[in-house]
């Protein structure tokens, strides 16, 4: 009998514990590496896979689900990851590929791998840019780290859709509802996701949150409440001219409730991605945009002449402006209770951290 066929039929050598034993069989399904980094004997797991492409994340899954390892994402803190958890890190420095430019429309699709630096590089030829995150930055990191989008406004980001595994395993590509949508959900789980998810940006609390001049909640819910067009929204204005140069409904993508966005500033705890879209800003309009707040800094308030006259008195009291209305509190314990509701949603069995208390 030839040598590798004998061997075929002789056992696999046990793993001796465990761990040992989900490190091997992630190791034989994966494309990727698979390297144990535990740090001593008889301690917690630690394990990191170089994510080769979406199949390794799916048998990373599922082994992670069957033996209680938890799946640490791109961009997640540290702080929230038990010591006393396994843990397999899910490493994306070999998901590097760009997409070529959309020029027309401005896009482009992306792995979360690339950096900035990257994307950049790619669009030097081109009639855009991107106007956010350092070169050194990855679109995983990015995405991760906390979003400083205005409530209702999430669109700002540029980001169009991602690509998606959620907790379950189900592959998704979470995007835009508007009117022009015509991609359906793959799946029942993702369904009942994005139902559950619209019923809770219906709470009463919402409009409250929209009101406040930054969003407080951790998750962003106001990702399915987008509002309306503001003066200067360079987002909106670019996705519009470049849907109606496409001959598409301008803006139509740009304001519809987008499930994506809730990816964003989520510290790596909803759902695994994998690749995106990005809504590109035109180098005409970063450049308008840069003018202005130029303008604005060098443009201090005339003084008034000594000579000038007073202004005249208010006929009444009544004439004077209304003070604004003071916003409503919003109670920690509500904000709480959202997120923890949106954890739930996307990530019932905890397979990914969590940054609910």
């Amino acid at each position: 009998m030839k040598p590798g066929r004998r061997a075929f039929f002789l056992p696999r050598l046990a793993a001796a514990t465990p761990w040992a034993n989900f490190c091997q069989r992630l190791a034989r399904a994966a494309q990727g590496r698979v390297d144990d980094e535990t740090p001593a004997p008889g301690a917690p797991g630690r394990a990191r896979l170089r994510v080769a492409r979406d199949e390794d994340v799916f048998h990373a899954r599922a082994l992670s689900a069957e033996l209680g390892v938890m799946l640490v994402l791109p961009g997640a803190d540290p702080a929230l990851q038990p010591a006393d958890r396994h843990w397999l890190i899910l490493d994306v420095d070999d998901l590097t590929t760009l997409g070529s430019v959309d020029l027309a429309q401005g896009r482009i699709d992306v792995d979360v791998g690339c950096t900035f630096g990257m994307l950049r590089q790619a669009l030097a030829d081109t009639g855009w840019t991107w106007p956010h995150g350092d070169d050194a930055a990855t679109v995983a990191s990015w995405m991760a780290a906390p979003a400083p989008w205005r409530p209702g406004h999430c669109r700002d980001s540029g980001l169009r859709w991602a690509d998606v595994m959620l907790a379950g395993g189900e592959f998704e590509r979470l995007g835009p509802f508007g009117v022009d949508a015509t991609r359906p959900l793959r799946s029942a789980a993702s369904s009942r996701l994005i139902s559950s998810l619209f019923e809770l940006s219906g709470a009463t609390s919402m409009q409250t949150l929209l009101a406040q001049p930054r969003w407080l909640a951790r998750y962003r819910l106001d990702a399915l409440t987008p509002m309306g067009e503001a003066p200067g929204d360079d987002a909106v204005a670019d996705a519009a001219a470049a849907a109606e140069a496409a001959g598409g409904t301008p803006g139509s993508d740009a304001l519809a409730p987008n499930p994506a966005h809730l990816l964003l500033g989520s510290a790596g705890t909803l759902a695994w991605t994998g690749r995106v879209q990005l809504q590109l800003m035109s180098r005409q309009s970063q450049l308008m945009s840069q003018q202005s707040q130029l303008m604005s800094r060098q443009s201090p308030i005339p003084p008034i002449p000594p000579d000038a006259p007073a202004a005249p008195p208010s006929a009444s009291p009544s004439a004077a402006p209304a003070a604004p209305a003071a916003l409503a509190p919003v109670r920690r314990h509500v904000l709480d209770d959202m997120d923890d509701m949106v954890k739930g949603c996307f990530d019932p069995l905890g397979l990914f951290p969590s940054q609910v208390v």
